[in-house]
């Protein structure tokens, strides 16, 4: 029992590496330079974690389900593509994409190595205190720079601050998951919670500040049915959540106006983000917004490509990796794959998701095991980013996207 209570807490400690293995390491560049590849080392030592040794070694290889087949079918599908069927244009991204499609089919076979899923409960305490490193961190450099208040913030070490922003999110899935004990552990936990505002306005990653209200909204919904599902008074439930929302708006309000520069930063945001909304529906009123109105370019450009093409090949298979940077993924994916793959791809990184939810709420909702419901409310925001990275500037090929997607088939 207590060898299989080991493997449970490694995994644990593996799945919060992969996680948040990008955003830690670009977060200590910042204090360490680029002389080690601390991004690499930290989702390499994931997968490491994750792996069942001990089931291995008993040659139990990993186990071959349809949805590891189909999700193996898919990868091995944007590899060909990748390899034989890529555009010039692609050049400068294709090294990190091959990587992060290796890491994808790496993090597959090591999960699948696992008869058995983590402890949920472990994994969202060890998350915490990896997240909480993290935001204490970027904080510290956000308050350190001279830059903080003059636009979007980029860390000196070149990282991407929508990379950043995003990444952030997980963090914030965190926050909300783990129940702190005691006055210092709740203190901590609200002082996560602000910090991630403030560097979430600063990296000004608009879809990763809607991706969390989302996510806040949808937490306080699920928590609500598990409550009553436990038939604890609906009375209760509201003036829990009222107290908490209470003390949180309290504390933004306060850091708000007392800190110097914050009120800068978050009626920049809310400028950028109203003046991004307006150029996607084509008012001008409050400025033209570069990124929007590419976007608009581009997606309009992408569609007339996809409904204009009249070779039966392309239309199944798609016109080759990044034939256009879209900068929409889930658009992305059917212009360079074509219906075959956007299909494999809509259902693996955004059906999966809500699919798994949808079938196991009603028995989790049920269930006393506190483990069971933190990991049905973990799949809840899981299925949040997976499905919101559909809306960010990236593509539809690195592990990040996927990763909601993967966690929530596996560890279900």
């Amino acid at each position: 029992m207590n060898e299989l209570k080991d493997v449970k807490d490694r995994q644990a400690w593996g799945i919060a590496f992969v996680v948040f293995g990008v955003l830690l390491g670009n977060t200590l560049y910042e204090f360490v330079g680029k002389s080690v590849d601390l991004v690499n080392m930290f989702m390499f030592l994931g997968i490491l974690l994750i792996i069942d040794y001990d089931r291995l070694l008993q040659l139990n290889f990993p186990r071959l389900t349809k949805k590891t087949l189909l999700l193996y079918v898919f990868q091995l599908y944007i590899l060909f593509v990748f390899l034989f069927y890529r555009h010039s244009f692609a050049a400068g991204s294709f090294t990190s994409d091959i990587a992060y499609l290796f890491f994808s089919l790496a993090l597959i076979t090591a999960l699948a190595s696992n008869s058995k899923c983590c402890r949920w409960t472990k994994a969202i305490k060890v998350s915490f205190i990896v997240s909480t490193i993290i935001i204490f961190l970027i904080t510290y450099v956000l308050f350190t720079e001279d830059n903080l208040f003059v636009g979007r913030f980029r860390f000196s070490s070149g990282a991407d601050p929508l990379q950043m922003g995003f990444g952030l999110t997980s963090c914030f899935a965190v926050f909300l998951l783990y129940d702190c004990k005691g006055f210092f552990g709740k203190i901590i936990r609200i002082i996560d919670i602000a910090f991630l505002i403030i560097a979430e306005f600063a990296f000004s990653c608009r879809t990763a500040i809607f991706t969390c209200v989302i996510m806040l909204i949808l937490y306080f919904v699920q928590l609500i049915r598990i409550n009553l599902g436990a038939q604890k008074p609906l009375s209760k439930i509201i003036l829990k959540l009222f107290l908490a929302l209470l003390v949180f708006f309290i504390t933004f309000i306060t850091v708000y106006n007392l800190v110097p520069g914050i009120k800068t930063v978050i009626d920049n945001m809310g400028n950028y983000m109203l003046r991004g909304i307006y150029t996607l529906y084509g008012n001008n009123s409050l400025g033209i917004d570069e990124s929007a109105s590419t976007r608009v370019y581009t997606q309009r450009v992408s569609l007339d490509i996809i409904w204009n093409e009249t070779n039966p090949f392309k239309v199944l298979f798609g016109h080759g990796y990044m034939t256009l940077y879209v900068d929409v993924p889930i658009l992305q994916a059917m212009l360079d794959l074509g219906i075959v793959g956007w299909l494999l791809y809509t259902y693996i990184v955004v059906l999966n998701p809500i699919l798994t939810i949808w079938n196991k709420s009603k028995i989790i909702l049920a269930s006393k095991d506190e483990n069971y419901r933190l990991q049905y409310l973990a799949f809840t925001l899981l299925a949040v980013t997976a499905i919101g990275k559909q809306l960010t500037a990236a593509l539809p090929y690195g592990h990040d996207v996927y990763l909601g997607a993967i966690l929530c088939w596996f560890l279900a």
